[in-house]
């Protein structure tokens, strides 16, 4: 009933500010609908009701704010389960942040972590692409070369069948080209995204409003107006088709008009390509968005760039000089001078403006000057680019010479190897006639000896066939095995999830008098609901180590920081005699590893310490071996210990040296299987003796 009631209540707070979201809400108004929606939060019934709320306040939050919003509707989206929300908002915190390495390489983090489906897949993809985007504008010259060089050695040679991938790669390229090399060179390997686009389903609009912004700036730079208006024009579609969306699923603050101001203003730089209807629709179209969104409005009075393209546009020369003049000098238009230059010298050209003429001819003389030096170094770089596509093309062929030759000479073998095995076959055959005589009176045995013969060859052949159906049936059972592992796992989270929520569901119902007391068996069914998991966790690692199915990607990691995601993981789990302690190293180290499953061996020899420390303290800490060339992380506690005489059996499967500890016996045997495929190890320091002592090594760069 709560869920029902909340929706009624946005429905009739949206129906009552009709006005209001026709036009931009002003801060107050924000601020206001942000209080009611978050008094309203609090008595969410279900995540599925906080994330319809938590969408409308990300709506009116101001961006500055909205990536906490954002971050905790992904948190709210993890509980509930709901795939699709947690990538969504990921994308979008994309798109605002697209400028911010740090927050782009935190969001494919997160992005990696989902489940491997379809939406994970787009959501890489957009991330790829808006990183790749960010380097080929802020790399060197040389870094960006290398880069293309290896983006267009893989699509060259292992060309993916992933269309998402096979996009980023066009992209990346287009990206790095864009970069580095005349434009129009870019246009072949852009046309080849557009047709990988067409093809991508329709709610990957995020894709296609990247690739279709970057093809209008692209068009209008080398003077394909046309083109570049039926990206604006497409982008606009899925601009209003995206609005009406989400006022349909609820989401009734979600307000464009800021991009259709920015897709309008961008098309009357092509108004060379425009008829006067056009222009004129455009322009009004810039007006009565800037008047419904406030930093539009100062966007259009602080440039005035549509203003001098509709003028230019009319043959108002006499109008927009005084603009012009005033607004080349603005730091703000450095990246337009070049281009009001040209405006200025063709209007004060047409109205016979000496003095403007003058001005505008001394600078664009100058802009012109450095333009040709640097066309003249995109050729030098275009040159650059082709040759290295020409000697990745000719490398190709030497390959695939290279392999024609083999088969040739593979061919030519096999021939000789015919003809002496003919040659072979015919001495037989010789000697097989001459023998023809002599065995006719043997024929009468041979017979019955060949019967015999064909009777073991049917009895061989049975059982055969009986040993490959044994054999299908032993994989059909390893597959169920793992398929029924991966299913209970899956049936069994969901429902621990929802005792442990609903639990504290249950605690927050409650009188206040009486949460106290709830409380504590609230506690209690979320701790053994953890073990739970821990437990079903366990059993899915080891399936898929056994299975070769466990994935490995390796990165960039700094210790420190893997060290204390380990810590604040097991920081609950500890008795409340017992110290959990990390002692810091170099803040700057950084090792080549897959982060996630070095944090997972971490967890694992932590937990196993806290089982067995009821008192003292667990500390985490780690050492550099320079000439092994490896980190040691070392797990200290002064619980049990490990007898002497067990050392060796520890890592076993299911090895428990006390029946009373909780858990299958696995942790161990899982760290050490996680650590070996990431190629390191895990050591018991059997000097130790006031507790147990784990060493876990891993290489510093692969």
């Amino acid at each position: 009933m709560i869920r029902f009631s909340i929706i009624s209540v946005l429905i009739s707070l949206a129906a009552s500010l009709t006005i209001a979201t026709a036009q931009n809400l002003t801060i107050e108004e924000k601020r206001q609908i942000s209080k009611e929606l978050t008094s309203r939060l609090a008595s969410a019934e279900t995540p599925e009701d906080s994330i319809n709320l938590l969408y409308n306040i990300y709506d009116v939050t101001n961006r500055d704010n909205a990536r906490l919003v954002a971050m905790k509707l992904f948190e709210v989206a993890s509980r509930a389960g709901d795939n699709f929300a947690q990538n969504d908002i990921l994308r979008q915190v994309s798109s605002i942040s697209v400028r911010q390495d740090s927050i782009q390489d935190l969001l494919m983090e997160k992005a990696l972590t989902l489940p491997e489906n379809i939406e994970r897949k787009k959501t890489v993809t957009y991330i790829k692409m808006n990183q790749i985007r960010n380097r080929a504008r802020n790399a060197e010259d040389d870094v960006r070369q290398r880069e293309l060089k290896a983006v267009m050695t893989q699509l060259s040679n292992h060309k993916p069948s992933d269309i998402y991938e096979q996009a980023y790669l066009n992209y990346a390229i287009c990206c790095l080209l864009g970069e580095s090399a005349n434009p129009s060179l870019t246009i072949h390997y852009f046309n080849n995204l557009l047709d990988l686009v067409e093809e991508l389903p329709e709610e990957a609009f995020f894709i296609r409003n990247t690739v279709y912004t970057r093809g209008s700036t692209l068009f209008t730079e080398i003077g394909d107006y046309r083109r570049a208006l039926e990206l604006d024009q497409k982008l606009l579609d899925i601009i209003d088709a995206l609005e009406k969306k989400y006022h349909s699923e609820g989401r009734f603050y979600r307000n464009y008009d800021a991009l259709r101001y920015s897709r309008y203003m961008v098309q009357l730089y092509n108004y060379p390509d425009m008829t006067p209807e056009e222009v004129e629709q455009a322009y009004e179209k810039v007006k009565y968005y800037a008047e419904r969104d406030s930093d539009a409005l100062q966007t259009f009075h602080k440039y005035q760039t549509p203003t001098i393209c509709y003028m230019m546009a009319h043959k108002k020369y006499l109008e927009v000089i005084p603009i012009l003049i005033k607004q080349i000098p603005e730091q703000y238009n450095l990246g337009n001078r070049r281009r009001f230059y040209g405006y200025l010298l063709e209007a004060a050209d047409s109205t016979d403006n000496q003095d403007a003429y003058n001005f505008a001819a001394k600078h664009y003389i100058k802009y012109l000057e450095r333009y040709i030096q640097q066309r003249d170094y995109e050729k030098y770089r275009e040159l650059q680019i082709m040759y290295d596509v020409y000697d990745l093309r000719a490398a190709n062929d030497r390959l695939e010479i290279k392999s024609r030759r083999s088969e040739i000479s593979n061919q030519r073998t096999l021939i000789i190897v015919t003809v002496v095995v003919l040659l072979i076959l015919a001495i037989f055959l010789v000697i097989l006639l001459r023998l023809y005589r002599k065995a006719r009176n043997l024929s009468i045995n041979l017979v019955n000896a060949n019967d015999a013969l064909i009777e073991e060859s049917s009895n061989l052949m049975a059982a055969r066939d009986e040993l490959m159906r044994s054999r299908d049936e032993a994989q059909e059972s390893s597959l169920r095995k793992n398929d029924m592992i991966t299913n209970i796992s899956n049936e069994v989270r969901i429902p621990l999830q929802a005792i442990s929520e609903y639990s504290r569901l249950i605690v927050d119902c409650m009188d206040t008098q009486k949460q106290p007391f709830l409380a504590k068996y609230a506690d209690l069914i979320e701790h053994n609901t953890e073990l739970l998991n821990t437990v079903i966790n366990d059993v899915v690692s080891l399936s898929e180590l056994d299975n070769n199915r466990m994935s490995v990607s390796y990165s960039g990691a700094n210790v420190n920081q893997m060290c204390e995601l380990a810590i604040s993981s097991m920081a609950h789990r500890v008795a409340d005699d017992v110290e959990l302690k990390f002692i810091p190293g170099d803040p700057s180290l950084t090792v080549s590893t897959d982060q996630r499953r070095v944090e997972q061996v971490l967890i694992n020899l932590l937990s196993n310490a806290a089982k067995f420390t009821e008192s003292g303290s667990i500390t985490l800490s780690y050492e550099i071996d320079e000439t092994t060339n490896r980190v040691i992380f070392i797990v200290t506690d002064t619980g049990r210990g490990v007898p002497a005489d067990k050392a060796d059996i520890i890592f076993n499967r299911f090895v428990k040296l006390d029946r009373n500890t909780q858990g299958p016996g696995l942790g161990l045997t899982i760290a050490q299987m996680i650590a070996r495929l990431i190629g390191g190890e895990i050591r018991l320091d059997t000097t130790y003796t006031r507790g147990a002592r784990f060493r876990f090594f891993i290489p510093l760069s692969r």
